[in-house]
């Protein structure tokens, strides 16, 4: 058992607890280990408390062999550079690694120095703030296009696919309040530490007690974040404002595992179906007459795990039970959300949004640098389902 969880009944609840902050970002960093090469990553999310790093996806992997590849519990340098009050700005923050997964790592800070983190935290905002959050500018009917696809409009289409995610979100909240009563019951039985037996016991209560108000709050945000969708707002976007990082100078543990719990889930989506999802982007791109990527795919597996959060935090359960829930929630989400991102991507290439998609194959590694490479071959869309195979 986490030492940290043993003062769990201690720790702030509810509404008294601070939210993480998440701020999707991508800026180039590089990453070192003593003994071993810096190599190129992306940061692709930051809280006060970490980052989510991704490798480099166009690197030749028989170059970097011999580079960091960080694994669990690794400590790392994380060098970076960002503008802060006109000019650029070298940041350094040393790192443990405490979730490795195929395609990148997330990492906690050591000691991070204060003002780094603050300039880090400025440049995030910014980034973010160039976007201003405002009911006119989520009128997502200014960006559709105007053009009739198999007689259809592209807000029509959108209409449809909005309904199967909201059917979705139905089907995945009942599915969640029935699998973490289980799974709640089942842990309190085979855990031989009664401070986890009574927490898992007090859980279930606040779960039974609250089930009409949890499915309520979490369908409701589902909905809303639909209706106002612009793909200009990356999703997941903080619209509130936070304390200075000044003002931080040790993040919560449970702050930085609730904002852990929910990139690890994001990332277990994104990864398991970054194939039907990267087709769902090419196509609402067109829809929606700009470059859809998964940090603005309003169908993205965030979407759901940040409701999760705004309904959990209120009810005050212990922590240790609420990561058991995103836990319970991630293997959800990867049962039930194929099956509907395959009909959300069928229906429109069978309305003739992007009937083909071409791919690229990857450029073979060439022993001669100075050789020609071949043209790249070309896949259909139908053909995609037997890539992984």
């Amino acid at each position: 058992m986490d030492p940290r969880n043993e003062n769990d009944s201690q720790s702030p609840k509810g509404a008294e607890r601070r939210a993480y902050e998440r701020y999707p970002v991508n800026l180039t960093a590089e990453v070192s280990s003593q003994g071993v090469g810096a190599r190129s990553c992306l940061v692709r999310d930051f809280c006060i408390g970490g980052m989510l790093l991704a490798y480099d996806s166009a690197a030749d992997e028989s170059n970097v062999t011999h580079l960091c590849t960080p694994e669990t519990d690794d400590t790392v340098t994380i060098n970076c550079s960002v503008p802060h009050d006109g000019k650029t700005n070298d940041l350094s923050f040393q790192a443990q690694v405490v979730r490795n997964k195929g395609e990148g790592f997330a990492v906690r800070f050591i000691n991070p120095d204060l003002m780094a983190l603050q300039i880090f935290q400025t440049y995030a905002k910014s980034e973010q703030n160039k976007i201003s959050i405002t009911p006119e500018h989520s009128n997502r009917q200014e960006s559709l296009s105007g053009d009739s696809f198999n007689g259809k409009t592209a807000k029509e289409l959108i209409q449809f696919c909005d309904q199967k995610i909201e059917a979705a979100a139905v089907n995945v909240i009942n599915r969640f309040l029935t699998d973490v009563a289980d799974y709640l019951f089942e842990l309190s039985k085979d855990s031989r530490d009664i401070s986890e037996q009574n927490a898992c016991f007090d859980a279930l209560k606040v779960i039974n007690a609250n089930k009409d108000s949890i499915k309520e709050s979490f369908l409701s945000a589902v909905n809303t974040k639909l209706a106002g969708y612009s793909p200009d707002v990356p999703m997941g976007a903080n619209t509130a404002e936070e304390p200075s990082s000044l003002s931080l100078s040790i993040v919560e543990d449970e702050v930085f595992d609730d904002w852990l719990a929910d990139t690890s889930t994001i990332d277990s989506v994104e990864t398991k179906f970054k194939e039907v999802l990267t087709q769902i982007g090419l196509r609402l791109s067109v829809l929606f007459n700009t470059k859809i990527k998964k940090e603005n795919n309003p169908y993205g597996p965030v979407l759901f795990s940040h409701d999760l959060n705004d309904v959990l935090r209120p009810l005050g359960m212990r922590h240790s039970m609420n990561l058991a829930c995103h836990k319970v929630f991630r293997n959800v989400l990867l049962t039930l959300l194929g099956n509907v991102y395959d009909e959300i991507n069928t229906y429109l290439r069978d309305n003739d949004v992007l009937r083909e998609i071409k791919f690229k194959a990857e450029k073979p590694v060439s022993v001669d640098p100075t050789e020609k490479a071949e043209q790249p071959a070309v896949k259909k869309d139908s053909e995609q389902k037997d890539l992984n195979t």
